[in-house]
């Protein structure tokens, strides 16, 4: 099994994102909540300091697999709940009418960090087929490898996993729901 980096994505005036390697201390304390006014879904965000560790999206009174994923995810952390922090958190992570700096803790392999990092330089809007994408990526071979990495997105929406689709246009499988995918999609196109 491939040992897990992670890597600070920090997000510059221009809406580009520089990544680098960082060492967590080994004790770490986790901010988490769930914020229930987003139009479609409730988001479940969680942060350790300025850095979004964790971004996702449940129904109302459902986030325990968020919860689950992100204890996996931080083993042995310390999470304190705290939903008003992650309603503030969420609206400045949603509001298109603000450009905000945003900076984000990326957890996984060496290949998913590529995906995702590679993923931070598509424009909002912006699709690409698993298979373009994995041209895009520099691994003309590694559609699978490429679409597993896409799916296991610690910051979900940030780093734009949804706007990966099937080469024939449609949306497919999204962790979130494929309606939620669409809804997504649809809203960036406004």
């Amino acid at each position: 099994m491939e040992s897990r980096i992670y890597t600070r994505a920090t997000q510059l005036e221009t809406g580009q994102f520089v990544c680098a390697p960082i060492k967590l201390p080994s004790s770490i304390t986790i901010r988490y909540g769930v914020h229930h006014n987003i139009d479609w879904v409730n988001c479940f965000v969680a942060h350790i300091d300025d850095m979004i560790c964790f971004l996702g999206f449940c129904n109302s009174g459902d986030d325990q697999q968020c919860y689950t994923d992100l204890v996996q995810l931080f083993p042995g952390a310390l999470l304190v709940q705290d939903n008003d922090g992650a309603s503030r958190l969420c609206q400045k992570i949603f509001d298109r009418s603000t450009q905000h700096k945003l900076s984000m803790l990326l957890v996984g392999t060496a290949f998913q960090t590529l995906v995702w990092t590679k993923l931070l330089h598509f424009g909002t809007g912006a699709k690409m087929s698993y298979r373009e994408f994995a041209q895009f990526m520099g691994h003309p071979r590694a559609i699978r490898a490429a679409a597993s990495a896409i799916g296991r997105n610690n910051v979900a929406y940030l780093v734009p996993c949804h706007r990966i689709i099937k080469s024939n246009g449609n949306v497919h499988k999204y962790r979130w729901g494929t309606t939620f995918k669409q809804q997504l999609l649809d809203n960036e196109q406004r």
